[in-house]
């Protein structure tokens, strides 16, 4: 088979209307092709931020600022190929023990798996393949071309993952789940945001980066969030820093190129109540450009992580009294969309 296709769903913030393309992926030289109908919409080119581990159905992508989301296989050929060599997994780790998210991710990597989505649950659920309290956080993975279909249950069979339930399952069961969840809502106060932006997501250190997070001893997880911005979201959430950040509209481009990791953050222990958890949590991500990091704070997690001033590992919180605005923004208002 040389050539897949994929029925896509695509909102033109423009116009205000909902519509439905096809994308054709070649084999052959990994190029893609978008098409309105039977009317070229994209011609065939080669677009490097779209490979065929990106496209499942429930993923979403960027290709020149637009946001698709992809539905379905658009046809039992495709079908047939993506379903041989397609395995995913449900999982859900307990509120009490978020601090294995991180660990979680390493050992999906490991196995050849990618993140799909994560919600943290509004209230108690069961399903057909999986059963969550309220709090808990339910994460979808997905791998290609897997040799080793049951890798993962086998992986977490370790005790740094003991809160770790997962299940293998199909794309439509995952999804009935997922909407099973309820949306994330928000519950805390003393606390800060961290966004994990999309060069973190896309080379899969995510879990390398929240296990920073816990490591540190001074902060804990309490909710995370998946989702992929459009431009007007971007927009809303960073419009105080246009003109402040010269590299503005690189920075927002970056930021709804793929989906970003929601992350809300508290302190521990006796610190769970602390007031400036804000300016705290911002001194440990350190300063913006991770050069400047890796000289005033090289344990910082943009020294580690961050590549430029644009990709420098996460957004978080700038000023205390903006730490439950921004976390009430993802929480309460885009997880309910």
């Amino acid at each position: 088979m040389s050539v897949l296709g994929f029925e896509l769903e695509w909102f033109d913030e423009v116009s205000g209307i909902l519509q439905t393309l096809y994308l054709k992926f070649f084999l052959d030289d990994n190029t893609i092709e978008i098409l309105k109908g039977t009317s070229t919409f994209l011609k065939r080119i080669f677009y490097p931020e779209v490979k065929l581990s990106d496209l499942f159905v429930g993923n979403s992508i960027t290709v020149f600022n637009r946001l698709f989301l992809i539905k379905k296989f658009a046809n039992k050929a495709t079908t047939e190929y993506m379903n041989a060599r397609e395995v995913r997994y449900l999982c859900r780790i307990g509120r009490d023990n978020l601090s294995q998210l991180g660990k979680l991710l390493i050992v999906a990597k490991n196995v050849g798996l990618v993140l799909g989505k994560v919600v943290t649950t509004s209230s108690s659920f069961y399903s057909s393949i999986l059963a969550a309290d309220q709090g808990d956080v339910v994460i979808e993975l997905v791998g290609k071309l897997c040799t080793n279909r049951d890798a993962l249950l086998k992986a977490i069979q370790v005790p740094s993952l003991s809160s770790v339930d997962a299940v293998m399952a199909s794309a439509q069961e995952i999804e009935d789940a997922l909407r099973s969840c309820g949306k994330a809502s928000f519950r805390s106060q003393n606390c800060t945001l961290c966004l994990v932006k999309p060069h973190i997501m896309k080379s899969q250190t995510t879990g390398e980066l929240l296990n920073a997070v816990t490591a540190s001893g001074d902060f804990q997880i309490k909710a995370v969030f998946s989702i992929h911005m459009t431009l007007s979201m971007g927009e809303e959430l960073f419009e105080v820093y246009r003109g402040l950040y010269h590299n503005y509209s690189a920075m927002l481009e970056h930021m709804c190129s793929t989906p970003v990791l929601a992350v809300l953050v508290t302190g521990t222990g006796s610190n769970a109540d602390y007031e400036d958890i804000v300016s705290s949590f911002r001194e440990f991500v350190g300063p913006g450009d991770p050069a400047l990091a890796k000289v005033l704070r090289p344990e910082s997690l943009r020294a580690r992580f961050g590549e430029s001033v644009v990709k420098n590992s996460v957004h978080c919180t700038d000023l205390p009294e903006d730490g439950e605005m921004e976390c009430r923004y993802f929480f309460e208002t885009l997880s309910s969309l």
